[in-house]
């Protein structure tokens, strides 16, 4: 919990990370809380539609709105057992190997084996973008119409899921101005690692503007 002590001559904001049942004007401090619903999907299925307290963690957009309410953490993949990512506005198919690695290291619990095994798959009868199946991390590169439980595709018999990002388009697509915070542009993923300034024509992002030149005097 945060609280502000008042004791003079300082007024310090502290966190306390103990079970406590102190009121909260022990001592001359006052608490800050959290204000909003807790988070009502909890199991990595679907994406919570607004700011949302998952255990101790508060879901947001930039955190992810993706609650695992059993690691008190929020992340931006859900895992999919029918349809397709696009089925939802707001979910995305994962066009990236490496972001599918990261999206399948997000979804482990703490009792889960370390990363599994990738592999890249240009099959046009497994479902597009980033999926488990059996002890296989699969990232199918087919541009493939199938559904994550379509034509017999199934993963109820191998603990096997399809994973989708979740989060908005970008807003910004030249190129010119940032986005204010992570989205997809056109295929990709802006985030403040790849830079939110995003080109969604050829599925680019950049830290600045990729049309800024910047001349100095030598």
């Amino acid at each position: 919990m945060l609280y502000l002590s008042r004791q003079r001559p300082f007024i310090a904001v502290k966190y306390h990370a103990t079970g406590s049942d102190a009121s909260c004007d022990v001592w001359g401090t006052s608490c800050m809380c959290f204000t909003g619903p807790a988070c009502t999907h909890t199991d990595m299925t679907n994406a919570n539609p607004s700011e949302c307290m998952c255990g101790t963690k508060i879901c947001n957009r930039k955190t992810g709105l993706v609650c695992v309410l059993s690691s008190n953490k929020c992340i931006s993949i859900t895992k999919l057992f029918g349809g397709k990512c696009e089925d939802n506005p707001n979910r995305h198919t994962i066009n990236d190997i490496d972001e599918c690695a990261t999206a399948y290291t997000a979804t482990l619990l703490g009792a889960e084996a370390d990363q599994l095994p990738h592999q890249i798959s240009n099959n046009p009868g497994r479902p597009k973008g980033c999926l488990k199946q059996a002890s296989t991390l699969f990232f199918n590169i087919a541009d493939s119409p199938a559904a994550c439980d379509g034509d017999g595709y199934s993963f109820a018999s191998d603990d096997g899921y399809c994973m989708c990002w979740n989060g908005p388009a970008c807003t910004s697509v030249q190129g010119i101005s940032p986005n204010d915070s992570t989205c997809m542009c056109g295929t990709k993923i802006c985030n403040t690692v790849t830079g939110l300034h995003c080109q969604s024509s050829i599925s680019t992002c950049s830290p600045t503007n990729p049309c800024f030149v910047n001349v100095s005097n030598t």
